[in-house]
C-alpha cells in the first residue's frame, strides 16, 4: 500500500512549471577537484530546498550542469566535506535507482558509468523509483523519495 501512495503522492507533485528558476541567494560556488574520468567539474551546494526534480532542473537551467555524481571514495568525502560546511541536512545528488519489471539498478543522471557506491546498510530501496542523499552526517547514501526537499549538489 505504501509504495502505491507514495507513487500518487509523487505524480500529484509533479506539476511542470512555466517559470525560470530563481538564482540562489547565496551560491556556494567551490573550485573543482582532481579530475575525475577526464572530466573536471565545480562544484556548487544550494541550500534552497527543492524536490529532486526541481533540483536537477536548478542545475540544468542555472548552472548548465547536472547533479553530482560520485565515482570514487576520494570524491564522497570531498562533497561531503563540501557539504557539511553549508548545511546539516542530506543533499540530493544525481543516483536514481529505476524499478522496471523484474530489473532494478542505480544509474547516474549523466549517464557516467556506475563504477562507485556508498550505500547505507539496507540500502537502496527496491521497492519502487527512488531518488538518492549524500548523508552530511555519515557521508553514506539513503534512497529517497523524489518529492521531499533537500538541498543538493550541482556539478557543471
Amino acid at each position: 500500500m505504501w509504495p502505491c501512495l507514495l507513487l500518487a503522492l509523487a505524480l500529484l507533485t509533479m506539476v511542470p512549471s512555466s517559470h525560470p528558476v530563481p538564482a540562489p541567494c547565496h551560491p556556494r560556488d567551490v573550485p573543482a577537484g582532481a579530475a575525475e574520468g577526464g572530466h573536471q567539474f565545480r562544484y556548487q551546494v544550494v541550500t534552497k530546498l527543492r524536490t529532486y526534480s526541481g533540483a536537477k532542473r536548478y542545475c540544468q537551467e542555472v548552472l548548465g550542469g547536472q547533479l553530482a555524481s560520485v565515482h570514487s571514495a576520494a570524491r564522497n568525502q570531498e562533497l561531503l566535506n563540501l557539504g557539511r560546511t553549508h548545511t546539516h541536512r542530506s543533499l540530493w545528488i544525481g543516483a536514481v535507482t529505476r524499478c522496471k519489471g523484474w530489473q532494478r539498478g542505480s544509474q547516474w543522471e549523466d549517464s557516467s558509468p556506475w563504477n562507485y557506491a556508498n550505500w547505507a546498510p539496507a540500502q537502496p530501496c527496491r521497492l519502487f523509483n527512488t531518488c538518492t542523499t549524500l548523508s552530511t552526517l555519515d557521508g553514506l547514501w539513503r534512497s529517497k523519495v523524489c518529492f521531499e526537499l533537500h538541498p543538493f549538489i550541482c556539478q557543471y
